[in-house]
């Protein structure tokens, strides 16, 4: 689905470059140049105002959508589509981190080969009480208990 074809991916990884490049620019209290590379993908070429969509950073079957309201929308219309455990509904995103494809090739010690965020729905359900009991409201760490 989402490297289908030889030209696609020379574009993905090409836009991929561009971020980075423009992420690890300097955010100051006035300029951030990351929101201003995606504003200048998302705004209306005649009025300049922002459409909260970009088609990319694929070349085609990709959108990246940055309005709360125009991501409640879509997610509200997925509901079933999604399905009930992993990849079995219509709808699923595959191992990415953000815009990042992530290769399963690095994480052999677990049966889903990916980072902990794209674990199956039952093993979430499992460790999400666990990091809300360490990490969330009352949580019991600190910034000596981390550097530890």
């Amino acid at each position: 689905q989402y490297f289908s074809s030889a030209a696609k991916m020379p574009y993905y990884y090409a836009n991929m470059v561009r971020m980075g490049k423009v992420w690890s620019a300097s955010v100051t209290t006035d300029r951030d140049p990351s929101a201003e590379w995606f504003l200048e993908r998302s705004r209306y070429p005649v009025s300049g105002e922002d459409s909260y969509r970009w088609d990319g950073p694929e070349l085609s079957n990709s959108v990246t959508l940055s309005g709360q309201a125009e991501v409640s929308e879509i997610l509200s219309k997925l509901g079933g589509r999604l399905g009930t455990s992993d990849t079995n509904g219509e709808a699923y995103k595959p191992n990415f981190l953000g815009f990042q494809k992530l290769s399963t090739a690095a994480w052999p010690e677990v049966p889903w080969h990916s980072i902990g965020l794209g674990a199956p729905q039952e093993k979430h359900a499992w460790v999400r009480p666990l990091l809300t009991k360490l990490c969330g409201p009352g949580g019991r760490w600190s910034m000596q208990w981390l550097s530890d």
